[in-house]
C-alpha cells in the first residue's frame, strides 16, 4: 500500500493541501469532457500515470500534466465528488484497486480499474502553430454540423479542417471560417471533438496529427487527440458564390425572429407584406414589422438566431432552387435555405 500525505496538520501545510487538492480536481475536471458516469471502464475511469492525468471515451483522448505522485485509475466523477467534500489534513492512500480519500472526519473509498488494462493514446507530434481565433472557428463549425447518429452521413456529422479554413454543413445551411493557417492536411472532425476543443479555457497553441488521428496541444502541456471521420469532403464553394450586395441586417431582425418564432414550435418563421410571422397567415399567429425582407420566403429560426453574431453583413436571394439567406461576419460567411412556404 503507497500512501500520498498531501498535508499535515501545520497551518502553512494546510494552504498548500487545498491547493494540491485544487490542483488535481481542475485537472479532472478538464480530463472528464471524454469521460462518462456510466459506461465502459475506459469511459468512466480515468488514467493517472508518470505525472499526467488521461481520460479516454472511446473516440477522444484528453491528457494533462499533474504533479502528484500517483499511479492509478480511478472512477473519475467519485473522485471529483470525494475532493469537493474535502478540506485540510487531506490525505489520498493508493491501494491496488482502491483509492481512499479523507479529510477530517470524511473518508471516502473510490474504485479503481486496473492501470494495465487502460487505453492511454499519446499525442500526436506537433506539426503546425495556430492563430488566437482558430477555436472560434471551431465553435462555429460545430453549431452547424449534426450530432452523431446512426445513418448520419460522414460529411454532415463532421466539421471540416483544412489549410486556411474550417467548415461544417448540415445540408441547410453551411458556414466557412477563415482561421488563415497554412499546411494542414484536409480532415473530418467529429462535431463533439470541434465541441471539447473550443469549449476549452485553455490556450491553444498547435496541432498535430497522423493519418487517422488528430491531436490539439495547450500551452500548459494539456492535449485532445481525436480520431476521425473517414469520407471525402465535397467542393462547396458553388454554394457561397454570391454576387450581389450584403447589407447591414434590416433594423429589428433578430429581434423579430426571436420574438415571432416563440409562437411556433417547429421555428418555422414566414416573411410577408413587410411582416415576419409564426404562421403563414399574417393575421392568425405573432408578427413584426421589419422593412427590407423578402416576399413570401420562409425560413428556420433556429439557423439564424445560432448564428446571428457572424451576421455583419446579410443577403436575401431569390432563384429557381428556393430562397437562401447569405451572411457575413469577421473572417466567416455562409449561405441558408429557405423552407416551403406553405
Amino acid at each position: 500500500m503507497t500512501a500520498k500525505k498531501l498535508t499535515t496538520r501545520a497551518r502553512k501545510a494546510k494552504a498548500s493541501a487545498n491547493e494540491e487538492a485544487a490542483k488535481l480536481l481542475e485537472a479532472l475536471k478538464f480530463v472528464a469532457i471524454a469521460q462518462k458516469k456510466a459506461g465502459t471502464p475506459y469511459q468512466t475511469h480515468c488514467v493517472i500515470k508518470d505525472g499526467y492525468l488521461f481520460g479516454f471515451d472511446g473516440v477522444v483522448t484528453v491528457g494533462t500534466p499533474l504533479n502528484i505522485d500517483l499511479n492509478c485509475c480511478p472512477h473519475t466523477y467519485n473522485l471529483m465528488q470525494a475532493l469537493a467534500h474535502c478540506g485540510a489534513d487531506l490525505t489520498i492512500t493508493n491501494e491496488t484497486l482502491n483509492l481512499t480519500i479523507k479529510s477530517g472526519k470524511y473518508k471516502s473509498v473510490i474504485d479503481c480499474y486496473p492501470i494495465e488494462s487502460m487505453v492511454i493514446n499519446a499525442p500526436d507530434e506537433k506539426f503546425v502553430e495556430v492563430t488566437d481565433g482558430f477555436t472560434n472557428g471551431l465553435r462555429l463549425a460545430a453549431k452547424v454540423a449534426l450530432n452523431d447518429a446512426a445513418g448520419t452521413r460522414a460529411i454532415l456529422k463532421s466539421v471540416y479542417l483544412t489549410s486556411n479554413v474550417i467548415a461544417a454543413t448540415d445540408s441547410f445551411h453551411l458556414i466557412e471560417y477563415w482561421h488563415g493557417v497554412p499546411g494542414i492536411p484536409p480532415v473530418l472532425l467529429p462535431k463533439r471533438t470541434a465541441e471539447i476543443v473550443a469549449g476549452c479555457t485553455k490556450q491553444l497553441t498547435h496541432i498535430g496529427g497522423s493519418s487517422h488521428s488528430i491531436t490539439f496541444h495547450f500551452d500548459d502541456g494539456s492535449y485532445v487527440r481525436s480520431g476521425l471521420i473517414d469520407g471525402l469532403y465535397p467542393n462547396y464553394e458553388n454554394l457561397l458564390a454570391f454576387d450581389g450586395v450584403a447589407l447591414p441586417p434590416p433594423d429589428d431582425f433578430f429581434d423579430a425572429v426571436k420574438k415571432v418564432s416563440a409562437f411556433n414550435e417547429s421555428g418555422k418563421i414566414y416573411m410577408t407584406g413587410g411582416k415576419i410571422c409564426s404562421k403563414v397567415t399574417p393575421e392568425l399567429g405573432s408578427s413584426f414589422d421589419v422593412d427590407n425582407i423578402p416576399e413570401q420566403a420562409a425560413f428556420n429560426s433556429n439557423y439564424i438566431l445560432d448564428l446571428q453574431e457572424c451576421f455583419s453583413l446579410m443577403a436575401f436571394t431569390k432563384t429557381e432552387r428556393g430562397d437562401f439567406i447569405h451572411f457575413f461576419g469577421d473572417n466567416v460567411r455562409g449561405v441558408m435555405s429557405g423552407m416551403v412556404y406553405d
